[in-house]
């Protein structure tokens, strides 16, 4: 860990995949949703080609194709609701995340993520798993575009960059 500071503040983590493993969670609520509007559900490992885009991109992805914009929109609420009450039965941290966080924030470098995810759902999950080993969480919701657009990544960057300077500029 010698030399991490120097060259890497802030470190930028995802969530889903890269700090917690929510796939088990995810896949559940998914189900759920499709259950109730009468349609087929899929495997937990299907949702692995689902999920890396946000949860609209997923309800799109998980429903039957040429799925109406309205059955999405209620795929979503179906969804978010039942995720919102379960998304931390299946979810875990990756092995070895809580001690690197730990020991990234004991040598002084600032560990932060961006995601896809749901704003609410990010901060609630990741607060509960990590407690206070991440200085700030930016998920979908809070002004930015959803990740490819690097606006939110660059936003913390410049946040917490060491003596003005990050190695996005």
């Amino acid at each position: 860990m010698n030399g991490v500071k120097k060259m890497y503040d802030p470190i930028i983590f995802d969530l889903d995949g890269t700090l917690l493993n929510t796939l088990g969670d995810l896949a559940a609520a998914g189900n759920y949703a499709l259950e109730r509007l009468g349609f087929p559900t899929h495997s937990t490992d299907e949702y692995r080609y689902f999920v890396g885009n946000g949860i609209p991109k997923l309800i799109e992805r998980m429903c039957p194709e040429n799925t109406d914009k309205e059955t999405l929109e209620k795929a979503h609420d179906i969804f978010a609701e039942y995720y919102g009450r379960h998304k931390s039965d299946l979810t875990k941290p990756y092995d070895g995340m809580t001690e690197l966080l730990k020991e990234l924030k004991s040598k002084g470098v600032t560990a932060v993520c961006n995601t896809n995810k749901d704003h609410e759902f990010s901060d609630e999950l990741l607060r509960k798993f990590y407690g206070n080993s991440l200085t700030e969480i930016v998920g979908a919701g809070l002004g930015y575009n959803t990740k490819p657009d690097p606006a939110a990544a660059r936003y913390l960057a410049d946040k917490y960059a060491v003596n003005g300077k990050n190695r996005f500029t």
